[in-house]
C-alpha cells in the first residue's frame, strides 16, 4: 500500500511522468490494490472502497455507498463483477450496473467464510474464489463457500496470500 496515491513509470525513457492523486481525482491516495483489464485501471482504496480509472480517456469512475471498510485486495471476474478482501467485513461482490450503480453483496462467516476478517482474495484457472484469513482459508466453488480446516487436512492459517504455479500447485504464504 502507499499514501501517495498512483505512480507512473515510463520504464523506456526511465522517467515517471506523471501520477494520479487526489489532486488529479483519485478518492484516496492510500492505494491497496489495482489491477489493469481492457484500459480500465480498477483501484481498491484503504477507506474509499472502489474506483476505476480508463487509461484512454484520462477519467475516474466512481463507485457510491462504499460502507465495507478498508481492502486488501481484488479480483477482477469481468467488467461489470469486481470481488473485495476486506479487512474487517468478509468479501463483497460488487456488481457494477450499466447506469453506473454499484449493488453489493457481502459475505461472511454465515456464508461460510473462515473469518470476517479477510487478509487475500485469488481467483485459479477454474474461476474459484480463494479467500484467505487468520482462521484458515475459504474457497468459493458453485456459488457456495466451503471453509477448509483440519477435518480436511489444512491445518494453515493465519493466510497472507498465495497464487497457484503452471504446474496447479498452490503456493500458500501463512505464519503456520
Amino acid at each position: 500500500a502507499t499514501d501517495h496515491g498512483i505512480s507512473i513509470y515510463d520504464a523506456e525513457k526511465d522517467t515517471f511522468p506523471g501520477e494520479l492523486t487526489m489532486t488529479e481525482g483519485l478518492p484516496d491516495n492510500i492505494v491497496k490494490d489495482m489491477t489493469l483489464k481492457n484500459n480500465i485501471l480498477w483501484i481498491a482504496m484503504e477507506d474509499k472502497g472502489l474506483c476505476n480509472y480508463d487509461l484512454k480517456k484520462q477519467k475516474f469512475s466512481y463507485f457510491s455507498n462504499w460502507e465495507f471498510g478498508s481492502i486488501n485486495n481484488l479480483i477482477y471476474l469481468s467488467e461489470n463483477e469486481i470481488w473485495v478482501s476486506t479487512k474487517r467485513n468478509g468479501v463483497v461482490k460488487c456488481i457494477i450496473k450499466k447506469n453506473g450503480n454499484v449493488q453489493y453483496y457481502n459475505y461472511g462467516e454465515t456464508l461460510g467464510l473462515s473469518d470476517k476478517s479477510t487478509n487475500t482474495i485469488y481467483l485459479d484457472r477454474e474461476k474459484n474464489i480463494w479467500v484467505g484469513t487468520a482462521s484458515g482459508i475459504s474457497i468459493r466453488k458453485n456459488n457456495h463457500f466451503q471453509f477448509l480446516n483440519e477435518k480436511d487436512g489444512f491445518d494453515i492459517t493465519h493466510i497472507s496470500n498465495f497464487l497457484v504455479d503452471n504446474q496447479g500447485n498452490y503456493w500458500i504464504a501463512s505464519q503456520k
